[in-house]
């Protein structure tokens, strides 16, 4: 029983493992543009400041 257990578990470990995995890559894709999102909303205030 407790193989039986831990064959249904493994492949569930690794997809979740796959799924952490590519969250983690679009979580960095977005904070990159979220920063330069911010770097043109700072430049923008700053135009705006100066007019």
């Amino acid at each position: 029983m407790y193989f039986n257990c831990k064959a249904l578990i493994l492949p569930i470990n690794y997809q979740l493992s796959t799924i952490n995995y590519q969250l983690s890559t679009i979580n960095y894709q977005l904070s990159t543009i979220n920063y330069q999102l911010s770097t043109i909303n700072y430049q923008l205030s700053t135009i705006i400041s100066q007019l």
